[in-house]
């Protein structure tokens, strides 16, 4: 197993106390619950804090794109009037549609993983 095979696993559990290591373990997780339910379910299931995390986890990956895109999609969210399944279910495809797009496999977070990796190595705890 790689070292950087340890660290996403590591952070997969949470584990790690390096900048990487936390930004990395919120991404995980709201990929996860992208993956397993949607980004507008995610957004709508993640405790605050945590999204924050996320966010600001996509960016310290260089994946600005993906925070840009929570943004985007919490605000257009907040917009649908209350009772309009019809926006709800545009707007959940069409952010699905966006997320897969940017990162459409586990394989786009590893690359940014490795990128962030070789840039800045000390940012995650020893292997």
């Amino acid at each position: 197993m790689t070292s950087l095979e340890r660290i996403w696993n590591r952070a997969a559990d949470n584990g790690g106390d390096g900048d990487g290591d936390l930004a990395l373990a919120a991404v995980l997780n709201l990929h996860g619950m992208v993956m397993n339910g949607g980004l507008l379910n995610a957004l709508e299931t993640i405790d605050p804090e945590e999204l924050a995390d996320a966010k600001d986890g996509y960016r310290w990956l260089g994946l600005d794109s993906v925070a840009d895109l929570i943004v985007q999609v919490e605000a257009e969210a907040s917009e649908i009037p209350a009772g309009d399944l019809e926006a709800i279910d545009d707007l959940e495809v069409q952010a699905d549609d966006d997320y897969y797009r940017i990162v459409p496999d586990d394989a786009a977070l590893q690359e940014a993983l490795e990128a962030r990796y070789a840039e800045e190595p000390d940012a995650f705890d020893a292997v």
